[in-house]
Formats: C-alpha cells, structure tokens, sequence
C-alpha cells in the first residue's frame, strides 16, 4: 500500500502546477496554443537530436475537427493490439480514414475472390 502524500507535499505541488500552467497560459493567450505546441515540439525535437535521440519529441498534430474517427483495423493493430494507423489516440485525418474504408473494401474483395 502507497503512504499518503502529506499535505504540506500536496500543497506545494499544487502551487507547482498552478504557476505552470498560469506561465503557459500566459505564452498561450499571447502568441497561441498551437504556436506553443508547435515552439515546443521543435524545441524537444532540437534537444532530442542534439543528445543523439532523434525521434523521441511529442508531436502535435491538427485540431481535433480536421481528424476523423480511426477504424482500428485488425490489420493495422501491433502484436500487443494498438493501432499503427492513429497511435491509440482514435484519430486519424480524413484522407488516411478514407484509405482505411478502401483497403478494407479491397481486402473484402480479394478474400470473395479466393486472393486471400
């Protein structure tokens, strides 16, 4: 069983992430979100490559009304069942949700004709 966080602890935590978030909000309301979270990703990837991990930033993609729903094909799921095409997030943008509804009906096809 995990102790307690005493609330002395508690406290100066939640001060931590009140004057984090009141910073980022503050560059947010100036220059914008998705500025931020673009300035960020560079800097992480910057950082990343510069310690020789190339790859290991976050990345943002587009706003959430650009994505649509991600089938999830079992085809497209890794041998620990996560989706390759929207890494678990559920979202995929629409050209890559439309390939998704293709491949299937081609895959569809090709088991009716014995191909598969």
């Amino acid at each position: 069983m995990m102790d307690e966080i005493p609330p002395e602890v508690s406290a100066r935590l939640r001060a931590i992430e009140s004057a984090e978030e009141r910073a980022v909000a503050t560059i947010g309301y100036q220059i914008g979100f998705g500025r931020v979270m673009q300035l960020c990703e560079k800097l992480w990837r910057e950082r990343a490559a510069a310690g020789g991990h190339q790859g290991s930033e976050h990345t943002t993609g587009p706003c959430a009304a650009f994505m649509v729903a991600c089938a999830c094909p079992p085809s497209g799921l890794d041998r620990n069942g996560h989706c390759e095409w929207c890494c678990g997030s559920g979202r995929v943008v629409r050209l890559v949700g439309e390939l998704q509804h293709t491949l299937e009906d081609v895959d569809v096809a090709l088991r009716k004709v014995g191909a598969r």
